[in-house]
């Protein structure tokens, strides 16, 4: 997945050990479009939190977490 220059590689390997990676855009409603767009896992729904993000997360096929955020 890309964006903006910015890319993601899913990949599946054995010696990877699950990471959570935490990026905050502009735009987390496109992200989240096209995330879902493209099939993959979302482990985390979309919503505002009271902690002042709109966040969700994506798990990848090594069991990794990516959360994309942006401030409220």
């Amino acid at each position: 997945m890309s964006k903006d220059g910015m890319q993601i590689h899913f990949l599946q390997r054995d010696e990877v050990h699950p990471v959570f990676i935490y990026n905050v855009v502009d735009d987390v409603d496109a992200v989240h479009e096209r995330v879902t767009g493209l099939g993959i896992k979302i482990a985390a729904t979309l919503k505002d939190h009271d902690y002042g993000m709109r966040e969700f997360t994506t798990l990848d096929p090594d069991g990794n977490f990516i959360a994309f955020a942006q401030s409220l």
